[in-house]
């Protein structure tokens, strides 16, 4: 080959490797621009702008560990668990070993409700964010001792939140304990002034506890606040006839009916008034109404019955008071097994059992705790199927009688 010719085929190819170099020098350069401003909007809080960043960089051909775990991230702030697995597995093939990658992964695997797979590695690494996960994850399975130790080593790590603090106060409300839950929920109040569901619940074990002044002083500010506030009215209409003033009492109630006319509760203790006032007849009238809305009513079945009794109309009182004497027996049930989950919360039958006679109760909400508390432990459980088809509708048989029996 001519030399002359050789020379300019070289510097050809010096020239398109400077520009192939630089190009990537240029690419990478860009790709770690891309990185930090994808990390600056996760750490603002904003995962969705971050997610785009991500994406874009993914889907121009980047695969790095980093880039994939940001993203396993990304997709669990925006609530999307399954695609954060499946980022976390990637960025896992590709050699990525840290805290950070198996703590996304336990997250994720806890959002998705599959608890006996994230226990293990959120127990693993003790964080603000595992914590509380493994709170509401012991919450969840029933394992109370160990959601109140996560409880208090989520408040020593994150001492000015006040979420930990109002759910230690609705542990002890559930115990019940109410000067530990007053306690509890003082702290969460003076984290956070202005959260008026945890003033009402300090109302209401102050109420619990007799000190109906300052629970009334409580109420009436936050009735002042939230006007027609269902639950802050009903509260300070029982603590007003707790202290014994009616007159307040019934003035609350009318207004409270007058804004939530379906409210059952409030039916109930305006003719609970009209019961001990002698006003038998408007008693039976409000209390027949609350048993329409509320047909498992316990107080409302009682006290319509009772009113029943003293306008001498035994034979009607019979229907109500042995509705609520069946009530009372499911009561009983669920007390015993109760009993059994508190000795043996990995008892998924008791959890079964439980959750059949919740739904009997019309209590749908701690009749889906207790499904949880078995499919998370036992996903094909026969039984647990049955009740959650019920629940959600998707299945109109009626239930194996057997399964809210107690066990022995």
């Amino acid at each position: 080959m001519n030399p002359t010719r050789r020379l300019v085929i070289l510097i050809g190819l010096f020239l398109g490797a400077t520009a192939i170099l630089g190009f990537r020098y240029r690419g990478a350069s860009q790709y770690r621009a891309r990185v930090k401003s994808a990390q600056s909007y996760l750490e603002q809080g904003d995962a969705a702008s971050a997610l785009y960043v991500l994406r874009e960089l993914i889907q121009s051909g980047w695969r790095e560990a980093e880039l994939l775990y940001l993203a396993a991230r990304s997709y669990r702030l925006m609530g999307v668990p399954d695609k954060s697995l499946e980022y976390a597995a990637l960025a896992a093939e590709l050699g990525l070993e840290s805290a950070e990658l198996d703590m996304e992964r336990g997250l994720a695997l806890f959002d998705l409700g599959r608890f006996q797979e994230a226990k293990p590695i959120l127990e693993s690494r003790p964080t603000k964010e595992t914590i509380s996960a493994l709170t509401f994850l012991h919450l969840n399975l029933f394992e109370m001792d160990e959601a109140l130790r996560d409880l208090n080593t989520w408040t020593m790590l994150d001492p000015e939140n006040p979420l930990p603090h109002a759910l230690c106060g609705d542990m002890w409300v559930q115990a019940p304990d109410y000067g530990k839950a007053a306690e509890a929920f003082r702290r969460a109040v003076e984290l956070d002034r202005d959260n008026l569901e945890v003033r009402t619940k300090l109302a209401s074990s102050l109420r619990e506890l007799g000190q109906l002044d300052h629970a009334s002083r409580i109420l009436r500010q936050c009735d002042t606040e939230e006007p027609n506030n269902p639950t802050v009215m009903l509260l300070l209409a029982r603590c007003e006839a707790d202290s014994g003033d009616v007159v307040a009492a019934r003035s609350l109630l009318e207004r409270l009916i007058d804004a939530h006319p379906n409210l059952p509760a409030a039916l109930v203790e305006s003719g609970k008034i009209d019961l001990e006032n002698g006003d038998f007849e408007s008693a039976a009238n409000l209390l027949r109404r609350a048993v329409q809305l509320d047909p498992r009513s316990d107080s409302a079945l009682y006290n319509l019955a009772s009113a029943l009794k003293r306008l001498g109309r035994d034979d009607d009182a019979a229907e109500p008071l042995n509705r609520w004497s069946a009530v009372q027996e499911l009561r009983r049930r669920l007390r015993d097994l109760l009993d059994h989950i508190e000795e043996d919360p990995t008892d998924v039958e008791s959890h079964a059992a439980a959750g059949a006679v919740c739904l009997e109760l019309g209590d749908s909400a701690q009749a889906a705790r207790h499904i949880t508390a078995v499919l998370a432990r036992e996903p094909d459980h026969a039984a647990a199927r049955q009740l959650l088809a019920r629940l959600t509708g998707t299945e109109h048989t009626d239930l194996d009688p057997a399964l809210t029996e107690s066990r022995e």
